[in-house]
């Protein structure tokens, strides 16, 4: 398998890794012959059927690597029964600078390449690279050709996304490209060539080759219909209680009623099969998180001595020392394990609510668990043993079936809640399986139970429960039951109507991916994947999408207009635009009309790299708040928002973003060659003759015209000139 972990990679490409489509009508292409499988080395480097002497001459050839390279080093990886020279060169005394390359010792693919440093501390770079996009996917593509030829034939780019364009002061800019394995005429992305590409330079950055050549592949044919798999999406959207997860608040946010779609961007669905295909349960009794219950109560609010004495004199808190009777009689403690900590803390997400965790420990194993300081309830324990070596055989295990053993987690839930055990419901099961002499077991079963409100599911709260596959002895349980207000289901939008919103936002995809299911070997399906969903998860009384903190999402982006087609500043509104500088819902830029204020300084804020959210209007306050930090204004000037800003006010505001109104301040230093010069004040001068000395604005038939209004369109190419400035 041609799979490496290449993380050094795809790092060099952070500032634009995104995966595009630069090749606008790339047809797809059916596999075709690969080359022969390559043979098992095991590293012994007399079996490399492609010697190092040819790796090296392969390699300096491939990517000109000449003299200037006085230091070598190569080595053998092998993974798999399958093994890679490692070449990798450096200049003398410029550890920074080299450059490293992997070959397969078999049949001489070129399997990754990485270039780093090539810059000298003191470079910089401005404004716009001297590569667009779509010019270096040009290079991407011939060098993808050109390293990896037999594998080529058998990709096409990946879908395009977006892209912001970086300009201003910058890093280097690189962009990545992928060209995606087709088999079948269906993609498969988990095999793919990458390529990155200084779009500065347009120098081959990194590139990886990832492909499995013994990969099998499923037949597509009797594959369900895309409506098929639409009406088995649909059966994934529920309508919940959602409360957002907003932490270092007094108070929690309130709940919301939402409908989401079960999986997220993780759902797939069977092309074959005509099923949803699940992956492994990991919930709250997962086995690392119950172990580290008690530390995910916020240690940073723990009590200190004085106020746990103060707390401890109210009467609604239990003693420490009853809390932990409490826990000792409920959880069964073994006899080797003495308590070795205590701690009262406050619930990391509702602060009013305080919890006493105590932790035993011995020889061969610890418990843990945690008791309601206000009502003594078991929120929660675990239970570790040590596993100790012994004649035991594998019939020690899976003594209890699945039904069984979900029968004990029911019952222990309904001793422990009598009341709230009727208003739950069994939402995902897993099993933790053992092999021994050549035999899997199951070692322990685990069972999440989510809460019910009028109905409805509450994910994340419930009951997480794990049972133990030979004794039948519950060895974690963990309870979530938050005192919240719940809205009522009235009002709602229909379930038809969000099933409808979802499938219109997202892409539905037909693809090959290598996932991995519960007990079972991972392998290639054939799916249906819904991609590029804003949310997978939208308010159920207004039907808009929301974010992970329960907040509707800024409106879509327009990245074309339909009035700027001609217009003088048109070239300079799309690379704004492309940049995210310039952002906005309508279809229409209105390049001739009098821009704002509050305009000019989210498109001033946007160009110094600091997030803008449209509407402008609603996250004015942010905006200003961001203008004042940098420096664009001062407080007394966060007025008078929505009035049309002029050509010297606009001088004022880039002056100040560029950081240059110290200089513009100097008085006596200046000429304006106006004719209308004498009308700008003094104090002001400065700023209107830097601002043309720059190229950001010219005289207009002679005159500065300090009080004429600027237009959007105007005030567009004004920025893209300021971006282009050298500080």
């Amino acid at each position: 398998m041609l799979k490496k972990t290449a993380a050094a990679l795809t790092a060099g490409c952070m500032s634009a890794s995104l995966l595009l489509n630069p090749l606008a009508a790339a047809a797809e292409v059916k596999t075709g012959l690969l080359p022969a499988s390559t043979v098992k080395i095991n590293s012994q480097i007399s079996q490399a059927k492609f010697p190092l002497d040819k790796a090296i001459e392969k390699a300096k050839t491939l990517f000109n690597i000449g003299d200037e390279y006085d230091r070598f080093e190569s080595s053998m990886n092998s993974s798999d029964g399958r093994a890679e020279w490692y070449l990798r060169w450096e200049r003398s005394g410029e550890s920074e600078n080299g450059i490293s390359v992997q070959v397969d010792a078999a049949n001489g693919d070129i399997l990754s390449m990485y270039l780093w440093g090539q810059r000298q501390p003191e470079q910089k770079f401005n404004g716009i690279p001297k590569y667009s996009y779509r010019d270096a996917a040009k290079l991407a593509e011939k060098w993808a050709q050109k390293l990896a030829p037999a594998y080529y034939v058998q990709t096409k780019p990946a879908p395009e996304k977006e892209h912001p364009v970086p300009l201003g002061s910058r890093r280097p800019v690189e962009y990545s490209y992928y060209f995606q394995r087709v088999v079948n005429g269906i993609a498969y992305p988990d095999d793919s060539i990458y390529v990155c590409i200084n779009a500065d330079t347009g120098e081959l950055k990194s590139y990886r080759l990832e492909w499995n050549e013994n990969q099998p592949f499923p037949s597509p044919a009797g594959k369900i219909s895309a409506r098929q798999a639409e009406k088995i999406f649909a059966r994934q959207v529920e309508l919940v209680y959602f409360q957002p997860r907003v932490y270092k608040q007094k108070e929690p946010e309130p709940v919301k009623l939402v409908y989401r779609v079960k999986g997220g961007s993780s759902l797939f669905i069977d092309a074959l099969a005509g099923k949803v295909i699940k992956s492994p349960f990991y919930g709250l009794g997962d086995e690392r998180e119950m172990k580290e219950f008690s530390e995910k109560m916020n240690t940073k609010q723990e009590l200190s001595p004085a106020e746990q004495a103060e707390v401890d004199k109210l009467k609604s808190i239990i003693t420490a020392e009853k809390a932990r009777e409490r826990a000792e009689k409920t959880v069964k403690i073994p006899s080797d394990q003495k308590l070795s900590h205590s701690r009262l803390n406050k619930n990391y997400r509702f602060p009013k609510q305080m919890i006493w965790s105590f932790r035993w420990k011995g020889e061969n194993g610890s418990t843990e668990a945690s008791i309601d300081a206000a009502t003594g309830e078991l929120i929660s324990f675990y239970k570790w043993n040590r596993d100790l070596k012994s004649k035991k055989s594998s019939q020690d295990y899976g003594q209890l079936s699945r039904e069984q053993a979900q029968k004990i987690a029911e019952d222990y839930i309904r001793q422990q809640q009598p009341r709230r055990c009727a208003n739950i419901r069994l939402e995902n099961t897993s099993t933790d399986e053992i092999t021994l002499k050549g035999k899997k077991q199951p070692r322990r079963y685990r069972f999440s139970f989510v809460r019910l409100v009028n109905g409805i599911p509450f994910p994340g709260n419930g009951f997480d429960v794990q049972v133990d596959s030979r004794t039948g002895e519950v060895t974690s349980y963990c309870m979530n039951w938050w005192d919240v207000k719940f809205p009522a289901a009235a009002g709602s939008i229909d379930r038809q109507k969000a099933v409808n919103t979802f499938l219109a936002a997202g892409d539905l995809t037909l693809e090959y991916r290598q996932l991995y299911q519960e007990n079972k070997k991972e392998q290639v399906h054939l799916v249906y994947h819904w991609q590029h969903m804003p949310s997978y998860m939208l308010d159920a009384k207004t039907g808009k999408f929301l974010n992970w903190r329960g907040k509707p999402l800024p409106p879509q982006l327009k990245k074309s207009f339909t009035d700027i087609s001609g217009h003088r500043a048109e070239k300079d509104i799309k690379l704004l635009t492309r940049a995210n500088i310039i952002k906005s819902s309508d279809d229409k830029f209105y390049p001739d009309k009098e821009i704002t204020k509050l305009e000019v300084l989210a498109w001033l804020v946007a160009s110094r790299h600091w997030s803008t959210e449209i509407p402008y209007r609603e996250n004015k306050n942010k905006i200003v708040d961001s203008a004042i930090r940098l420096g664009i204004i001062e407080q007394k000037d966060a007025v008078n928002l929505d009035s049309e800003v002029t050509r010297l006010e606009l001088a004022q505001l880039m002056i100040n973003t560029l950081d240059y109104d110290g200089a513009a301040k100097l008085k006596d230093i200046y000429v304006l060659k106006t004719r209308d010069a004498d009308t700008i004040p003094d104090h002001l001068k400065g700023y209107a003759a830097l601002s043309m000395g720059l190229h950001l604005q010219s005289a207009i038939d002679g005159n500065y015209l300090p009080n004429k209004k600027v237009t959007r369109g105007s005030a567009a190419t004004a920025l893209v000139q300021l971006l282009k400035v050298e500080k």
